[in-house]
């Protein structure tokens, strides 16, 4: 009994320093996971950092430096002006249709031109209005220049256009139509001087966009009142054409002294049958005297006859004077009306003489070109933040992509 519970206590011993093993080595194993992990993650903590300082704090600093240090001043001088047209008041509704009409003084919208300078402004024509890209190099390809700053010689047009854009600035205030300009240079005094000369080349842009107009408009006056006397020229030489075919200056004239004519006969006539009837009471009807009457009603009635046919005529073949008096009138009326548009063309085409006498559009310049007197550009913490900003924002998304990659991985 005393050896059998021996043996089962060193069993049991056994069985236990068994478990004790398996566990201390459980431990021992998780803590060195645990470990590996922790010096994985300080591993990936720190890559984190090193690319953020790379990535986003380098780029700031150095282009900070490089503004703060290396970058050359640059000195802004601002302008204003507007297009504005006559502001002259009408002289009555009538010049209003008149010219209307005869599409000659079409209001022209300032706004719209406004938005046409701007456009001028940062377009290539105006550096070749200038005196071409080398006026443009002479101002912005100074050797005392920073080398990233400046324009390098020998650019295309292209490429001192594009440079142009950047230190050139139209802004339109579509409220008043107030047109600011804002010119970068590296001297204030090539700042002001090419602000003058761009407001200078605006004003020229604004006179040739008005002559145009003034001209355009003069040429199609003139040629609505060419087009209008043609008009009534023909319609009186067809109706000169009528009066000589129908042997008549005015058949209306004509119409009125023969309804005269009919009514004084009616009526002579009917004094006549008056007379013949009172007569035939006290004569014999073979007497002179009622033979005499009732030729002459009888005479009266052919007369009346043969004015009413030349009046209103049913058979085809007769000219009457009703068709003359149709034909005549429509004639008339066509005249009259083309006289009308004859006298229309001419008020506006003295309309448009009248305005071509005077400038229609203008630059009215509010804020002359400033002489900067201290530099404008660069500005170094503001332009850092911006970079720095930037860079945030694309390592941001770059980081996020490779976690994302790294967690589908794993």
């Amino acid at each position: 009994m005393t050896s059998q519970r021996l043996s089962e206590r060193r069993e049991k011993l056994r069985t236990e320093s068994v478990s004790i093993k398996r566990v201390g080595g459980a431990v021992v194993g998780t803590l060195g996971a645990g470990l590996r992990l922790n010096t994985l993650a300080r591993r990936h903590l720190g890559l984190l950092w090193y690319s953020f300082i790379v990535c986003v704090c380098l780029p700031a600093v150095i282009y900070f430096a490089y503004l703060l240090f290396v970058a050359s001043a640059e000195y802004e001088s601002e302008a204003r002006f507007a297009v504005r047209g006559p502001s002259e008041t009408r002289s009555s509704a009538i010049t209003d249709a008149l010219a209307s009409l005869s599409s000659v003084v079409g209001g022209r919208s300032t706004a719209q031109d406004s938005f046409i300078v701007a456009d001028y402004i940062r377009s290539r024509t105006i550096i070749e209005d200038l005196g071409g890209k080398g006026v443009v190099e002479n101002i912005y390809s100074k050797k005392d220049v920073d080398w990233f700053s400046r324009l390098t010689s020998e650019q295309t047009l292209e490429d001192v256009w594009d440079y142009w854009r950047r230190k050139i600035t139209a802004i339109i205030d579509t409220q008043s139509n107030v047109l600011t300009l804002r010119v970068r240079a590296f001297a204030p005094e090539d700042a002001k001087k090419l602000a003058d000369q761009i407001v200078q080349r605006s004003e020229l842009l604004v006179n040739e966009i008005s002559e145009r107009a003034r001209s355009d408009a003069l040429a199609r006056a003139h040629a609505e009142v060419d087009l209008a006397l043609q008009r009534l020229a023909k319609l009186r030489a067809a109706l000169l054409e009528f009066r000589t075919g129908a042997s008549t200056i005015d058949p209306v004239g004509s119409a009125t002294s023969l309804s005269e004519t009919l009514t004084a006969l009616s009526r002579e006539k009917i004094t006549l049958e008056g007379n013949r009837e009172a007569l035939k009471s006290v004569m014999d009807k073979n007497a002179p005297t009622l033979r005499f009457l009732s030729t002459q009603i009888e005479s009266i009635d052919q007369q009346i006859k043969n004015l009413q046919d030349k009046l209103t005529s049913q058979t085809e073949s007769a000219t009457t004077l009703s068709g003359q008096l149709a034909v005549y009138e429509d004639l008339q009326l066509q005249s009259q009306f083309a006289e009308k548009l004859f006298t229309i063309a001419q008020a506006g085409f003295e309309k448009a003489r009248a305005e071509q006498e005077k400038q229609q559009l203008y630059v009215v310049t509010i804020v002359r070109p400033t002489m900067p007197e201290e530099a404008s550009y660069p500005k170094p913490l503001v332009s850092a933040a911006v970079v720095f900003a930037v860079c945030l924002m694309f390592w941001s998304m770059v980081t996020l992509v490779i976690a994302s990659i790294g967690d589908h991985i794993g």
